[in-house]
């Protein structure tokens, strides 16, 4: 199929990666206005994981991404899906944080499960966003984590298939 510029400035019959390498420069996305999407990364993850300490472990959902210009953003978008308490247990908190590159940013939520019935307390989801200021233009790791707040007593994530997802979106400053 022929390029084709109509009078609108859109052009018709390009696929996607049409254009030759070299194309987009790093100037031309320098020059996007403020505020502009350069890049989207998106992962999910659904295995269920259980914790049974208060020590933080991976949930298994982790995404990375390299900035393009180190003025960027990174919008960090995290639903951590099916939060629950193991039957039985009492006074059970499932603890979540966000993690870059290994160090801890925030909690994202402490889900509370404090009933002592015979089947699983079913908390939900947990969900952020946030807008870091990475200032690098080196790949950079965001991932969740989570715990038994309160005593060793089992909390889960993903159960169920329950599927988390994180999105980091580059943004132009």
């Amino acid at each position: 199929m022929a390029l084709v510029l109509n009078g609108s400035g859109s052009i018709t019959g390009l696929s996607a990666g049409g254009l030759p390498d070299g194309s987009v420069t790093a100037d031309d996305i320098a020059s996007l206005p403020a505020g502009s999407v350069i890049q989207v990364v998106n992962a999910t993850y659904n295995t269920a994981t259980l914790s049974t300490s208060t020590s933080f472990a991976d949930t298994g959902l982790t995404a990375t991404i390299t900035p393009t210009s180190a003025t960027s953003k990174v919008l960090i978008l995290v639903n951590q899906a099916g939060v629950a308490k193991v039957p039985g247990e009492t006074q059970q908190k499932a603890q979540i944080r966000l993690v870059k590159d290994g160090t801890s940013m925030f909690f994202i939520e402490v889900a509370a499960a404090y009933n002592a019935t015979s089947s699983f307390n079913y908390v939900g989801a947990a969900s952020c966003s946030y807008l870091d200021s990475p200032n690098t233009t080196s790949a950079i790791t965001y991932k969740t984590d989570f715990r038994a707040a309160v005593n060793a007593a089992g909390v889960y994530v993903q159960i169920d298939g329950g599927r988390s997802s994180i999105t980091l979106m580059e943004i132009a400053a």
